[in-house]
């Protein structure tokens, strides 16, 4: 479940994901050994004793709720706990209670979000004591999904939302799968209002995301209300088919265009989201397969050319809405490319091109590198940068990128092998501290070189204890070292998925130094979380020290399975 929100120092759209995704799951943040301490007690609403339970330091990273896990520790037999190794700060504490206690996680004192939680000040070396949380009941959302023939669903995840009042926005709280019955139950929710949705794990899936009660966005979805201690039910889905819309893509003289980047938008509240995106074939078909019922529009990114929107306007503003049924094809949505413009006879379009040469730090070609324009956009929100074109430097480092209309823009550079920093023109690192490229009438605007500077790549394989077969759900993250006020602090940088080998790479690394951790992101995890080279968190994992211009190889992780867990065979 992907939201588009805006392009801000990417290659491509910005999306946010939902909570559990790789770029954001598993940030941590280590500290010097001789840091604060935070102390209290977790107990019932009755003041017994709550065992076991987990409690966590968080730093909050934005308005929107992301976190940093600083530290962690477990309530023993008296429901006290310590949690060690905390840099001065200000944090909330998050507690989650063992499975089947009948309790509710929660943030310190007694808030169902951490937006919502009180802070906790910690000084350096001092301990911070009375940290108390009393956790109230849980309370529970169920409900079944079944297919359009009526026939029960299983395998299907089914996602809480809770609604922070007074702040207005959405945070991931649970999640679940149904059953061979179809059925469903959420548990361990705080009191509040939730957004329900469900989703097919399948690849290809066989159904499109949905929202309780029906509906294909989340702007669209009914608000739950659930108290404390109790149980709402009958929150069922009927799961639709996907739609699909279809066409082909020529050049003027009608020859197909291989490899154009097809995309369908959603409208989500205020927002355009990401929904389905493909490439054209040699004969320049596509299908944008994976559509909820209801209404798209559709852009065409063409090789070494331009972007435009259906049909033939240059900007997703503009474009129109394509109405799609369920289970259902929308055929003829075609374009038709021409140099410096969309082929459209009653009103020909035409446009400016930015060319450089991309280059090594020794003055070499650099080839291959995926050259994006980003177009300076007035929203509601203010003036934000969007993809608005791309090219591929060839053989010589040159590139082109054609067909953009007269504004604002700024270049970012990326190498696909990772052998190079990613750079914007003409040698920053982020898209807001680039400089601005000017098109008027359809100018051609020349010499915009740019020399990327060489960067590390940290390379190895992952694999399973006991000869395991080793999850498509596994992912390796990147952290990096960062000294802050005289303290270590880690911060994530980037995620990679795993080869059918177990073999990775993670490139356009700066020189420094980094950890690597390995994480089973599946809805039912099989392996234990691993660091480099056999830790079972960042703070015990060795360090990895990355050069520019050299690979950092052999950095291997062996998964073992969780306790009581069953390993798949190989």
């Amino acid at each position: 479940m992907v939201r588009l929100t805006a392009v801000v120092g990417a290659f491509c759209l910005l999306v946010t994901a939902a909570a559990g995704s790789p770029a954001r799951a598993d940030e941590r943040h280590a500290s010097a050994a001789d840091g604060g301490k935070v102390v209290g007690r977790v107990t019932d609403t009755a003041r017994r004793p709550v065992v076991g339970a987990r409690v966590e330091v968080l730093e909050v990273l934005d308005p929107d709720g992301e976190t940093r896990l600083v530290a962690s520790a477990t309530t023993g037999k008296d429901g006290r706990y310590t949690a060690t190794a905390v840099s001065a700060g200000t944090y909330r504490v998050h507690v989650i209670p063992r499975e089947g206690t009948g309790l509710a996680a929660q943030y310190q004192p007694a808030a169902p979000s951490v937006l919502e939680g009180d802070d906790v000040t910690v000084r350096a070396g001092r301990t911070t004591r009375g940290v108390d949380v009393a956790l109230r009941p849980e309370s529970q959302i169920s409900g079944v999904v079944r297919d359009a023939n009526g026939d029960a669903v299983p395998g299907i995840q089914v996602t809480a939302d809770l609604f922070v009042d007074g702040i207005g926005v959405w945070i991931s709280t649970g999640t679940t799968t149904t059953t061979a019955s179809g059925g469903y139950t959420l548990r361990g929710l705080p009191a509040g209002i939730y957004r329900i949705g469900f989703e097919s794990l399948a690849t290809p899936s066989p159904f499109v995301v949905q929202y309780y009660p029906g509906v294909g966005t989340t702007w669209q979805a009914t608000g739950i209300a659930v108290a404390v201690g109790k149980s709402v039910t009958h929150i069922d889905a009927t799961l639709a088919a996907p739609a699909q819309i279809s066409g082909a893509v020529t050049n003027e003289s009608g020859a197909a265009i291989p490899g154009t980047r097809v995309t369908a938008y959603a409208m989500d509240g205020a927002n355009y989201s990401l929904v389905s995106e493909t490439l054209t074939a040699d004969d320049g078909s596509y299908v944008l397969g994976g559509l909820a019922p209801g209404g798209y529009r559709v852009s065409f990114s063409a090789p070494a050319s331009y972007t435009t929107f259906y049909p033939g306007v240059d900007t997703l503003a503009d474009a129109s809405t394509l109405t799609v049924e369920g289970g259902g094809r929308l055929a003829g949505i075609d374009a038709r490319f021409v140099l410096g413009g969309w082929a459209d006879p009653d009103d020909p379009v035409t446009g400016g091109i930015l060319r450089g040469t991309v280059s090594s730090d020794g003055g070499a070609p650099v080839v291959g590198v995926d050259v994006t324009a980003f177009q300076l956009v007035d929203s509601e929100w203010g003036s934000l940068w969007y993809y608005a074109g791309s090219g591929v430097t060839g053989l010589d480092g040159s590139y082109e990128v054609a067909g953009v209309a007269d504004g604002t823009y700024r270049l970012g550079f990326g190498d696909p092998a990772g052998t190079h920093l990613t750079t914007y023109y003409p040698s920053a690192s982020d898209v807001g501290s680039a400089t601005s490229v000017q098109v008027v009438d359809a100018a051609v605007v020349d010499g915009l070189d740019v020399r990327m500077s060489a960067a590390g790549v940290i390379s190895g394989t992952v694999t399973v204890a006991g000869a395991g077969e080793v999850p498509p759900t596994a992912y390796v993250s990147v952290y990096r070292a960062d000294e802050i006020d005289g303290s270590v602090s880690w911060s994530y940088v980037t995620a990679t998925g795993l080869g059918t080998d177990g073999a990775y790479r993670i490139g356009a690394l700066p020189s420094g130094t980094y950890r690597v951790g390995i994480d089973d992101y599946g809805t039912e995890p099989v392996y234990a979380p691993a660091f480099y080279p056999a830790s079972a968190d960042l703070f015990g994992a060795a360090d990895v020290v990355v050069t520019a211009g050299s690979v950092s190889s052999g950095i291997d992780v062996v998964l073992t399975a969780l306790a009581g867990g069953l390993v798949p065979s190989a």
